[in-house]
């Protein structure tokens, strides 16, 4: 699958059966610590190909503008 911009999405599936997705690049997951509590996960990095805001990892900066990252979780 591509995003709009033509670059492939990202999936990531819990493969301990957990339900927690602890593998991501991301660091900010709305007040959970361990990471999304899914069984599957997709993203991309958006229009401007870094992860995050500007490369800093956080789909959503406190205070800042959201990056155009395209996830599953939030």
């Amino acid at each position: 699958f591509y995003d709009p911009w033509g670059t492939q999405y990202n999936v990531i599936i819990d493969a301990n059966y957990d339900n927690v997705i602890d593998a991501l690049p991301y660091t900010d997951f709305g007040g959970i610590t361990k990471g999304p509590q899914t069984g599957c996960v997709a993203f991309s990095v958006g229009k401007d190909g870094t992860l995050g805001t500007n490369g800093d990892k956080l789909y959503k900066p406190a205070g800042g503008t959201p990056s155009d990252d395209i996830i599953s979780w939030q």
